[in-house]
């Protein structure tokens, strides 16, 4: 009868270093899913900080406040030729 009580405890202490292998695999997974989701995180905020700063830039270029559009870039036909527009612009820079 002893020695059936030994084989129990042997089975219970692979069970429990089973289970202590699958907790510490598990919580390896998840601190990577932690680290992905800060990195992919840090991505957007740079993304958005890149464009914020795309967007000053052409505004700075053009000259004019950020959002608001050309008669030319809303679909507004110009009676200006390329030639003209672009002389008129060429003037435009250098005053």
């Amino acid at each position: 009868m002893g020695d059936a009580a030994t084989p129990a405890a042997f089975d219970i202490e692979a069970q429990r270093a089973q289970i202590q292998r699958a907790q510490e695999e598990t919580n390896k997974f998840v601190a990577e899913q932690h680290k992905l989701i800060a990195d992919a995180a840090k991505l957007a905020a740079e993304q958005l900080k890149m464009s914020a700063e795309a967007a000053r830039r052409r505004s700075r270029r053009s000259g004019r406040r950020p959002g608001k559009r050309l008669r030319s870039q809303a679909g507004a036909k110009s009676s200006n030729p390329p030639e003209e527009i672009a002389r008129s612009e060429m003037w435009a820079e250098a005053g």
